[in-house]
Parts: C-alpha cells; structure tokens; sequence
C-alpha cells in the first residue's frame, strides 16, 4: 500500500477511534496531537506509529497550531490527512487544506478504496436520502469525520511509536484568558450509546417523566425532536436531533411518538439499532427502523419499561 496517513482531533479518544480506520487505509499512520506524553503514549497504544506533540499551552487557542500542524503535513505529505469534525476541527482542516492547497472534504461517512488505490469517500446529501461517491485522484486530500464514525480499538501497551516533539512557531494574535463552563444542559447526546427520543406524541410536559423511566432503566440519555426542544421548550436545545440539530450514532436509537420526517431521521440514521414506537403504521419511522411497536406509547413504554427493569 505504501500510502502515509495523519490524524488529528482535538479529542483524544477521538483521534484513537479514526486510528481504526487509518489503519485499514494505509500502511504508515500517525498523529498530530496538541496535548501532553500521556496523551501521545494513549495514542501509540492504539496503533499509531508516530506521533507530533505539540505542548498544549493554556492559553494558547488550538486554531493557532493551524499554521504549524500545516506545516508539518506538507513536510510528511500524507495521502490522506483525517480530521475529527469537533467545531475546532472543521476550522483546522479548513486552514490545513488552505495552506497546503489541497482539496477538503466534510462529513465524510466512510473511506475506502478503489482497484486503483484511489480513496473513496462517501457521502450523504439530500438530508441523507442519497449517497454520493467521490474519488481522490492524487496529492493528499483532507477530510473531516463525524465522531464515532469508527470503533476504538483496545490499547495494547506492547507497542511502540515515535514521539516526535514540536514547537509552536506561529505568532499567536488571540490569547485565551478564560473558559467558562456553558450554563444549563451539560449531558452531550451525541457521546451515548444509547439515546431515546421523544416526539410530540407524548402529550404533555408532565409526561416525560415516563421517558426518563425508560432512559435510566436502559442507561441511555433523553432526546427530542425539535418541536420538542424550541417550540414547546420542554427540552435544552441540545438534546434536539435533527438535521439543523445534534447527529447522533448510538448502538441503540428507540424513536418513541415521533413521526420520523426526513429532517429528524437524518440526524440518527447510523444508530446501529433503530426501535420505533408509534400508534401509526404508515409514519416515515417505520420505513427506517429496525424494529417497531405499532401501538399506544402510553402503554407500550411502561411495559417496555417494566421487562428491562426485571433483567437487571
């Protein structure tokens, strides 16, 4: 294969889960990390070969890397250069490809390759109701992949890596004087692995606790539709998934008295499980689910509720 691949993220763990499919896309993979030893030693436990480090300075934004982890690809040129779509991240890859002018590719959702042993990135458009194919030809090509698009693998602290220390080289215009804590809602829906969401079938605000049941009896987190969230605010604005909302990839999606339209479905169509419950047959969710009650949520959850309840 001889082809160099890169990675970087803001989030660690992160950056291990890309290593995965880094590894099924090249034979040389490494990753800039703006962090500490601890970190980097994480990142060789997971397959990476070498490793840059860049000390993480307190008060020092991650944007002003961009300019040096640029650098540093264009010195390596990898064929590939995967970038972890964190807000932060999506900046960076865009400065990188700017600065290195090399093509940049967003939400990608997965990365193969041809006969040729061209990439191939795959895409949704349309609010994920089609896919598109696109082939990189030559030079290093930039993308940047939703979180969790794959699987960490466990660490083996048997191997070995190459930490490679750098320095911050580029003026630094915007200094950090200090990170506060974002008020209200503080669980990320995006992180779980389980998620239950909730649509205007549920009737009534004093009813959510009957959702909540279900979600801590499954160990999940609580979501909505967006109705839920910015119409009638019953839910934080974070918790709304959607296609202008959070995306989510859980093992488990339990879709409970929501219709399913094309704008709501787009943000969980990677669940890897998708359970709907709603008393109408004909809704769009049934047409994307795995599984699915066609019932009266109000009786259906608390049975549901109940059968998991007695397996613990």
């Amino acid at each position: 294969m001889n082809k160099k691949v890169f990675v970087f993220s803001e989030s660690v763990g992160n950056a291990c889960e890309m290593l995965t499919g880094a590894k099924t896309l090249g034979d040389n993979c490494s990753v800039i990390l703006v962090g500490n030893e601890s970190d980097a030693a994480e990142l060789i436990a997971h397959g990476a070969q070498k490793v840059f480090l860049f000390e993480k300075e307190k008060d020092i934004m991650l944007e002003a890397y961009a300019d040096d982890i640029s650098k540093v690809v264009a010195e390596e040129k990898p064929a590939l250069f995967m970038v972890g779509m964190t807000n932060r991240g999506r900046t960076i890859a865009a400065m990188v490809a700017q600065a290195i002018q090399a093509p940049c590719v967003s939400e990608c959702k997965s990365i193969t390759t041809d006969a040729e042993g061209r990439y191939v990135l795959g895409r949704k458009i349309y609010s994920g109701m089609a896919s598109t194919s696109e082939v990189c030809t030559s030079g290093t090509l930039v993308v940047t992949l939703p979180m969790r698009t794959y699987e960490a693998e466990t660490a083996d602290t048997s191997l070995t890596g190459e930490i490679i220390r750098k320095k911050r080289e580029s003026e630094c215009k915007v200094k950090l004087v200090e990170v506060r804590a974002k008020a209200g809602d503080s669980v990320d829906v995006s992180a779980a692995d389980t998620v239950v969401l909730f649509g205007r079938g549920v009737a009534k605000q004093e009813d959510m606790p009957m959702i909540e049941e279900l979600t801590a009896a499954l160990g999940g987190v609580t979501a909505c539709t967006r109705p839920i969230a910015v119409d009638y605010k019953w839910m934080p604005i974070s918790r709304y998934i959607g296609l202008s909302g959070k995306s989510v990839k859980p093992k488990l999606y339990l879709d409970i008295g929501s219709s399913g339209q094309i704008q709501q479905i787009a943000g969980a169509q990677d669940a890897k499980i998708i359970v709907a419950i709603n008393n109408n047959p004909s809704e769009p969710v049934f047409n994307v689910c795995d599984y699915a009650v066609a019932g009266d949520l109000y009786e259906a959850v608390p049975i549901l509720t109940k059968l998991i309840k007695a397996l613990h």
